[in-house]
C-alpha cells in the first residue's frame, strides 16, 4: 500500500432482502408481521436469521395487516410480509385502512421465480394440494 491511500475494505455480499431489512432497521422497524408460506419463505428466513429483527406470525394476512397498522401507530412505521397471491389480497383490507388514515406500512412480499412466471403456471394453490395437481408434479 502506498502512502496516502486508504486501505481496501471488502464489503460482505448481501442479498436484496438483507439490504431491504437493513433499511427497515434504519427506519426503526424491528418486527415484521405476516404469514409464512410458499414464495415468502426466503423473506421469512432472512427476517428470522437477522438477530435484530423478529418475524411475528399471524393466523391470516388481514390480522397481520392490522398488527402492522397498530405497530406503525406506536412506532411510526410498520411492515407486513404476506404470502404471494391470495395472501396479498387478504391483506389489502388492512393496508387500505392504514392508507386511508395515513398510517405508513411497508408491504414486503415475494414472487415466483422468473422461470416459473415464463411458463405461465405460477402456483397460487396451497402447498398441501401441490402433489394432487398434475402440472405441479
Amino acid at each position: 500500500m502506498s502512502q496516502g491511500s486508504a486501505p481496501v475494505v471488502k464489503a460482505t455480499p448481501r442479498t436484496a432482502i438483507q439490504y431491504v431489512l437493513s433499511r427497515l432497521k434504519n427506519l426503526g422497524i424491528t418486527d415484521v408481521f405476516g404469514v409464512p408460506g410458499d414464495y415468502a419463505f426466503p423473506i421469512n428466513d432472512a427476517i428470522c436469521g437477522d438477530k435484530e429483527m423478529r418475524f411475528i406470525g399471524s393466523c391470516n394476512e388481514v390480522n397481520a395487516a392490522y398488527s402492522a397498522d397498530g405497530y406503525a401507530r406506536v412506532k411510526g412505521l410498520g411492515a407486513i410480509n404476506p404470502t404471494y397471491g391470495p395472501g396479498e389480497l387478504n391483506a389489502i383490507g388492512g393496508i387500505a385502512g392504514a392508507y386511508a388514515e395515513h398510517v405508513p406500512i411497508f408491504h414486503l412480499t415475494a414472487l415466483p421465480s422468473r422461470e416459473l412466471q415464463r411458463t405461465g403456471r405460477s402456483c397460487t394453490t396451497p402447498s398441501a394440494m401441490a402433489g394432487s395437481i398434475s402440472f405441479m408434479r
